[in-house]
């Protein structure tokens, strides 16, 4: 049982997970687009007040995390698909403006197991072109044998830089990402240190 539980925690704390140099965009999967007159039946679930754009948590009798959004006169609705995306047991948190053209999504995920674990990421959201890049922010691992660990990162985003400060070290075993800064090149965030 304990190779079992040290072969998944390695899968999932793999330097993938946590030692990016490139952050690519991923897109939301388009939907479909609906008529005005639907909007009356959607709940928002974010409080940023726009009027072209917004989130809803359910579409269609289906829960996730959706984005609806205005262009040309017509409204759009696109999925971020979190169970396959992000993980079973993945739920919303926050959503912050952090620029005109950014906003950061909070999610939450507990899986199961033998441990008590928790994780956020970030969703790292370009309004303008549907896609996201996402981290991992908050890790916090809790066995039997009562050693807990956890690690924390925060970001700044100003201009074309993004700026990640973790308190992540190189042996932890911990997921989440290392800090650095990076910079937006050709629809992905390089990083320069």
């Amino acid at each position: 049982m304990k190779i079992v539980l040290v072969l998944i925690i390695f899968l999932i704390n793999s330097p993938s997970w946590c030692q990016n140099d490139v952050l690519e965009f991923s897109s939301i999967k388009f939907l479909e687009n609906f008529s005005a007159t639907d909007l009356k039946k959607l709940v928002k679930v974010d409080n940023l007040s726009n009027k072209d754009f917004f989130f809803i948590k359910t579409y269609k009798e289906n829960d996730g995390l959706f984005f609806v959004k205005k262009e040309n006169e017509k409204w759009f609705v696109y999925d971020f698909e979190l169970s396959l995306n992000f993980g079973p047991n993945t739920h919303l948190t926050t959503i912050t403006k952090e620029s005109n053209r950014f906003l950061s999504i909070e999610l939450s995920r507990s899986p199961s197991g033998t441990c008590s674990s928790l994780y956020r990421s970030i969703c790292l959201f370009d309004i303008t072109k549907n896609q996201y890049i996402s981290f991992f922010n908050f890790n916090e691992f809790d066995c039997n044998d009562g050693k807990s660990q956890n690690c924390k990162a925060t970001f700044q985003l100003k201009d074309n830089l993004l700026v990640i400060k973790s308190s992540k070290t190189k042996d932890d075993g911990l997921s989440c990402i290392e800090s650095g800064t990076y910079r937006y090149e050709n629809n992905k965030f390089v990083k320069t240190k």
